[in-house]
Formats: C-alpha cells, sequence, structure tokens
C-alpha cells in the first residue's frame, strides 16, 4: 500500500522510493517531472523512476529546485506553442487624438472620419521574454543535476570509485 513520507514522496514497501508530483506542476512541467524524477507507486502500479532516482542522485532537498526546474520547462513549452502559432510580434495601432477628435469619438464618429493621425507599432510578445528567462533557469538548474553534457562529466555518481564493478573488471 503507498504511503506518503514527510518529504511529499510516495513509497511501496521494499520499493524504490520515488517523490510524489508537487500539485502545482501541470501540463508539460508535470510530465517533465515524471521524466527527471519518477512517478511514485500507486494501488495498482508500482512506482516509476525517472532519471535522478535511477542514477541514484535524487534527494528530498533538492524538491524545490527541481520543481523550479520543471515548472521552467512548463513555461517553455506554453510559451513557445503561442509563438509558434501567433509570431514573435504584434502589431497594434495608435492614434494622435486632439480634444477635439476625442469628443467626436466618444460622439461615435470613427477615427478615420476624425482625420486623426495613425501610427503602427511592432511590438515583440511578451511571451519571447518569458522564454528566455525560462530558458537561462532551465539551463542553470539542469547543469546542477547534471541534465546538460557538460555537467554529466562532473558528476560523482553512487559507486563511483576504486571499488565499483567496472574498476574491479578492467582496472583504471
Amino acid at each position: 500500500m503507498p504511503s506518503n513520507s514527510d518529504d511529499g514522496s510516495s513509497t511501496k514497501s521494499g520499493e524504490i522510493l520515488v517523490p510524489a508530483k508537487p500539485p502545482f506542476l501541470v501540463g508539460p512541467a508535470g510530465v517533465e517531472w515524471f521524466r527527471v524524477v519518477g512517478r511514485g507507486a500507486s494501488r495498482t502500479k508500482p512506482a516509476v523512476p525517472g532519471l535522478l532516482v535511477r542514477s541514484g542522485l535524487w534527494r528530498a532537498e533538492f524538491l524545490g529546485p527541481v520543481a523550479v526546474y520543471c515548472a521552467a520547462y512548463g513555461d517553455l513549452v506554453r510559451c513557445q506553442r503561442v509563438l509558434n502559432s501567433r509570431g514573435y510580434s504584434f502589431a497594434y495601432v495608435r492614434r494622435a487624438v486632439s480634444k477635439v477628435e476625442e469628443r467626436l469619438i466618444q460622439e461615435g464618429a470613427a477615427a478615420s472620419e476624425t482625420g486623426a493621425p495613425v501610427e503602427l507599432y511592432v511590438q515583440i510578445r511578451p511571451e519571447v521574454t518569458v522564454r528566455r528567462q525560462a530558458m537561462e533557469t532551465i539551463m542553470r538548474v539542469a547543469a546542477e543535476f547534471g541534465l546538460t553534457a557538460s555537467a554529466i562529466g562532473r558528476i560523482e555518481f553512487p559507486g563511483d570509485g576504486e571499488g565499483d564493478e567496472f574498476t574491479r573488471k578492467f582496472g583504471g
């Protein structure tokens, strides 16, 4: 039977400890949590460890930083979907309106009828900035957990060292 521990972990007796996904991680962020950390055991299914749990690198104190990573990943995916469908910028019209023109517009006259000069502005979508910030967060946190190519070489996995099986078989 599954149980929850104080660190938000879900476990089944004799099985791998996999932390429960924080409830605010939904959509792509939740999927990334399952990929990186894993899925806790349920009544019908065993726990499915993710990358950090399988590698033996998971610690309960990583819950916050990994949740930040996953939330940033979710932001990245959502923003990229908007940018793919709507583009990276949008245009809006700004009219220079005098007091007389403002009164005419309020009374129902169209701006084009008043002859107000029209200016077209192009602006970058806010999703561009959010996406860039999400990418920065993802890379910063991913490097801390060995989820980038360059970080993998700096990580000492459990079992590394003189006593591991590889070293005993092949020397080192």
